[in-house]
């Protein structure tokens, strides 16, 4: 299970030093963002469909519960929202604070999907205004409890209009619901050994890791 004191540690150690997924190749590092905020903070990005745990997996990170979480066929968060933890005592030397973002749910059928992708281009936009120095990483939030469709992969491909074709090669993939692999022989590898080729082909392109 991914607990509060090694969540963030984990992931930040799946991001290599050039692992910062604002740049020139996703459209979002623009000049119109001047600050005189100095901070480096650490900010993942958790992006998931409905359900699938992200509210629940920031409040893992930051250690106490500041997203509301719900078992919900539509989307509990609506739009954007950030928290922080600060300071790091995990990341000594790193950063100074990180910042969760949670976004709204992937394939909510109540919601124009154009709508959802700019809501979340609109939030990282935002932060990125306000900590131009930071480091982001999108972390991939996908639960283990339900059948893993090609439509739910498609649904993370529609992000590269928000963070650029190549954005997973900097993200880390989240599985929640572990409790699923207790029964499983094999764990995690076991549970994926008779995935479909597009399961496959999806989890061998995501190069931060992945973890449950």
């Amino acid at each position: 299970m991914l607990s509060q004191q090694t969540g963030s540690y984990q992931i930040s150690q799946n991001l290599d030093e050039e692992d910062n997924i604002i740049n020139a190749e996703s459209g979002l590092l623009t000049d119109s963002a001047k600050t005189t905020n100095t901070e480096t903070p650490l900010v993942f990005i958790l992006v998931g469909k409905c359900g699938s745990g992200k509210s629940s997996t920031a409040n893992t990170l930051l250690g106490e519960t500041r997203f509301e979480a719900l078992r919900s066929a539509s989307s509990v968060t609506l739009g954007c929202q950030t928290a922080s933890l600060s300071p790091v005592p995990i990341i000594k030397g790193k950063h100074s604070r990180i910042i969760i973002m949670d976004t709204p749910g992937l394939g909510d059928p109540e919601v124009n999907r154009e709508d959802n992708l700019e809501e979340i281009k609109r939030g990282v936009n935002s932060l990125k205004s306000a900590y131009p120095n930071a480091r982001f990483s999108v972390v991939l939030v996908c639960g283990l409890q339900a059948r893993i469709s090609e439509d739910d992969l498609k649904e993370f491909g529609y992000l590269g209009s928000v963070f650029g074709l190549g954005f997973y090669r900097h993200s880390v993939m989240v599985w929640t619901h572990g409790d699923v692999l207790e029964e499983v022989k094999g764990g995690l590898e076991g549970y994926f050994s008779k995935a479909g080729d597009a399961l496959g082909a999806f989890i061998e392109d995501i190069q931060g890791g992945e973890m449950v």
